[in-house]
């Protein structure tokens, strides 16, 4: 990998306190790890979708037992927005209007820590490059990774010999309701595809889809 970026990333959270947004994805793992390397403190919190996730969970306890951390879990923002707009199941007009701030708010008083940090990347998305250009210029959130490639990040996870989690080969990964997830839960963790059916009935559509049209990855 280029030691330049990795130099950048480490100058980002050397001897601060960090409150690392973790996903449990590839990007997110490195910069726990150098938090943990390198940070004055750190400590870490999920966002989740659906919560209690076998495909999840596996990796929050592998970041817990190798960091002696404990990873706390929020509601994602984008939970409620699904919810009141009737995203894959019935509208629910009371469900709260949240955005990411009222999380990071939520998780830094618990944590007592104020930067938040996570592993999003220039090239993970062209809205992800747009958006971010001002977003990061923040004094609390940095994302250590911003102009790192897919192969320093494959290069870190190698050098540091940290896991590769499961993934539905997106470039930017994460439980959520598009086609990819759904169908990548409900062929590899199927009580985990059960549990996002019962949050969001609708989800079974897109399975159906498939069935009937082949439309959609297939993950078996």
């Amino acid at each position: 990998m280029k030691l330049a970026a990795l130099d950048r990333a480490i100058e980002k959270v050397k001897d601060r306190e960090v409150l690392v947004s973790f996903s449990g994805g590839k990007d997110s793992w490195i910069v726990l790890d150098i938090c943990s390397r390198y940070a004055k403190r750190f400590e870490a919190f999920f966002m989740y979708v659906v919560p209690d996730l076998e495909s999840v969970q596996e990796q929050m306890d592998l970041a817990e037992a190798r960091y002696g951390i404990r990873v706390r879990h929020y509601p994602h923002w984008m939970r409620a927005a699904y919810m009141r707009e009737g995203v894959m199941c019935f509208e629910k007009a009371d469900a709260p209007h949240l955005a990411i701030n009222d999380i990071y708010a939520l998780a830094r008083a618990d944590a007592g820590i104020e930067l938040v940090g996570h592993g999003a990347k220039r090239a993970d998305s062209v809205w992800r490059a747009q958006s971010g250009a001002n977003k990061f210029k923040k004094d609390d959130v940095v994302a250590p990774l911003w102009d790192w490639t897919s192969r320093d990040v494959m290069a870190y996870l190698a050098m540091r010999k940290l896991p590769i989690p499961p993934s539905t080969n997106q470039r930017v990964n994460g439980i959520g309701l598009d086609t990819e997830t759904v169908c990548w839960l409900y062929d590899l963790y199927p009580n985990d595809f059960k549990k996002l059916e019962e949050a969001f009935p609708f989800c079974g559509a897109i399975i159906e889809r498939r069935r009937l049209f082949g439309i959609g990855p297939s993950y078996a």
